[in-house]
């Protein structure tokens, strides 16, 4: 199970490719989403909950008890929250790129050294990220234009701006399938960022109800590191509070690189139906030079 597939891959083989590239890998994987989510995870620990503990001390004694007003209000708060959600923001989308380039260097035999996957990752990131926020914008746009007839018809209309809406959430739910395959295509072929967004687009022709399976599928494995984290962090409240957000950091890590693994072990299946099998050699006939006996 190493090495870049000769054949179109199962679902049932994606998952298992996928699971034996994280497990020979894990250390990689594991500390480039751990070192990503910890923005989010300071975030939590200065913003998010003393607004938990603000909310919980106003609903129990109905007087603001803890603060004169809500934490968020603070102008320092928003301006470290903004900080960190951007720094988290960006450090995703980096671990993403790098769990993509690693699983690629995984499957050729490549060089494992972390500086040098750190640099194959950094040098299509921001391709990566300017690609990435155009495709979000483009779906922002399709949602809005429907939000937009509802306000400015009224409640003539509705009917028109809700079927609108309808369909462009079935639009974009099969654009992000048909397209789920661009970073894999911009980070491992010598292509332009826009020429990525096609290359997924023609890797997939004939595969997106598959493609839908395969997400569901992992959607469901990356389920079972947070399920398994969130029973033990059940037990860690009130002044241990910091403990169980550590180990649900622990688990969404553990859980985030399965996705663009499984995601590039596909890429290299979709690019097998690209070129066919090779034909094989006709057989070699061997003439005897030995003279028949008398």
């Amino acid at each position: 199970m190493s090495g870049i597939p000769q054949r179109e891959l199962s679902i049932e083989d994606v998952v298992s490719w996928t699971l034996k590239i994280y497990r020979d890998r894990f250390s990689l994987f594991f500390a480039a989403f751990l070192a990503a989510y910890i923005p989010g995870m300071i975030l939590g620990i200065l913003v998010l909950q003393p607004i938990l503990d603000y909310m919980n001390s106003y609903m129990t004694s109905q007087i603001q008890v803890a603060y004169s007003s809500p934490p968020l209000l603070d102008d320092n708060l928003i301006a470290i929250s903004a900080v960190l959600i951007l720094i988290a923001f960006l450090a995703m989308y980096f671990a993403q790129g790098f769990a993509i380039v690693t699983t690629s260097s995984v499957m050729k035999g490549g060089d494992l050294e972390p500086a040098t996957l750190i640099r194959g990752a950094y040098g299509r990131y921001w391709g990566y990220l300017k690609t990435s926020i155009l495709i979000y914008l483009g779906f922002f746009a399709l949602v809005l234009i429907p939000a937009l007839i509802i306000m400015l018809l009224g409640t003539g209309g509705i009917l028109m701006g809700t079927i609108l809406l309808a369909a462009a959430v079935v639009l974009i739910i099969y654009l992000d399938i048909r397209l789920s395959l661009y970073p894999q295509a911009f980070y491992l072929e010598n292509v332009y960022a826009t020429e990525s967004l096609g290359r997924s687009y023609e890797l997939l022709r004939g595969r997106v109800f598959l493609t839908l399976i395969l997400q569901v599928v992992l959607w469901v494995v990356s389920l079972i590191p947070g399920v398994v984290v969130g029973q033990i962090t059940g037990y860690f409240s009130g002044q241990l509070w910091f403990v169980g957000s550590a180990l649900s950091l622990i688990g969404t890590a553990l859980a985030a690189p399965i996705g663009p693994i499984a995601l590039t072990v596909w890429y290299y299946s979709m690019r097998t139906r690209e070129s066919p099998p090779p034909v094989p050699a006709p057989p070699t006939i061997t003439m005897s030079t030995t003279p028949p006996p008398g």
